[in-house]
């Protein structure tokens, strides 16, 4: 084989190499990340009412941990869905099936028991992250939205004053004291220390899907810990606050006590229940940077990874025609 007809075959091969490689697209959830502890996909049914009395009517499918799987005794379930309301744009979100919550209804549903097991490398006081993929519904001035989160740890939304929009507010809370955040960059509780957060601005829109983030990076040195609250609507905005609340255990801090039940689609009281879709849930064991968070995008799932034998196969078959030539 002359020299120029070999160079055109390694070329081929290399191409070809570099055309199937294992990719994972840049905007995907990646499912088999180690850090992630619980992973609620919400894609067991694509209709009808969750059934709420029944165990396991959804799944926590993590790569790791001790799967906190659905538990809940409540009349008032979501409802399964897919279909064109888990589009965007004409293109999926996530997997395109998951749970939608009536406000008038009252409806939640909850997994338990929270952190009653080890979950992955997560012990209580660490870093985590969680991120619940949504779509709000009607948002009304003022009213409250209760999204996920216990007693009065969680996420909420609240309505600000512009009709169909809503901040996002989350709490965070060790054992006797609390750091809260807005996508705002408001706190009560930092406002009474000189605290104050970095970033932009953001709000939440009716019946536009959002990834919504919550942050936490422990620090032994309350000093340094952070709390970030970010929102992927398409574009990536994040307000980032440096320096924990005077009185903040950040040993003691955590999801919650163990064994106590998460909701979602509430906190446990009816009274401020969710308006909308959720389509995922899922938390790491670790804080995520922003440019991971803004990575993960809507509407790509992972790109599958195409099999060593066939990345050969195809590989020499190019070499192979270079080579017949």
């Amino acid at each position: 084989m002359s020299v120029k007809m070999h160079n055109k075959a390694s070329f081929s091969l290399l191409a070809a190499i570099a055309i199937a490689a294992p990719v994972t697209a840049s905007a995907a959830l990646v499912l088999t990340d180690p850090s992630i502890i619980n992973l609620y996909k919400l894609n067991e049914q694509t209709s009808g009412s969750l059934t709420n009395g029944i165990p396991n009517s959804f799944l926590d499918s993590a790569p790791t941990g001790s799967p906190q799987n659905h538990d809940d005794l409540s009349a008032n379930a979501p409802t399964w869905g897919n279909g064109v309301a888990y589009e965007q744009s004409a293109v999926a979100i996530g997997d395109g099936i998951g749970l939608g919550f009536n406000r008038a209804n009252t409806e939640y549903t909850r997994f338990k028991g929270w952190m009653s097991t080890p979950q992955g490398s997560y012990s209580d006081g660490k870093s985590f992250s969680m991120m619940v993929r949504m779509k709000p519904g009607a948002l009304i001035d003022n009213a409250v939205y209760d999204v996920i989160g216990t007693g009065s740890h969680g996420v909420t939304l609240v309505g600000n004053g512009t009709p169909g929009t809503a901040s996002v507010n989350f709490r965070l809370r060790d054992q006797n004291n609390f750091w809260t955040l807005n996508g705002s960059g408001g706190s009560a509780d930092l406002a009474s220390t000189g605290g104050a957060s970095t970033g932009a601005n953001f709000i939440v829109n009716t019946d536009v899907w959002a990834n919504v983030f919550l942050i936490y990076e422990a620090n032994v040195n309350p000093a340094l810990s952070r709390l970030t609250v970010a929102m992927d609507d398409g574009t990536f905005n994040a307000q980032t606050s440096i320096g924990a609340p005077a009185g903040f255990n950040t040993v003691a801090e955590g999801f919650d006590n163990p064994g106590n039940a998460w909701f979602v689609g509430s906190i446990g009281s009816p009274a401020n229940n969710y308006n909308g879709l959720i389509e995922s849930i899922v938390f790491w064991d670790r804080a995520l940077t922003n440019s991971e968070a803004s990575a993960i995008g809507l509407t790509n799932a992972e790109v599958p990874e195409p099999a060593l034998g066939s990345l050969l196969l195809f590989a020499g078959a190019t070499v192979m025609r270079r080579r017949s030539r």
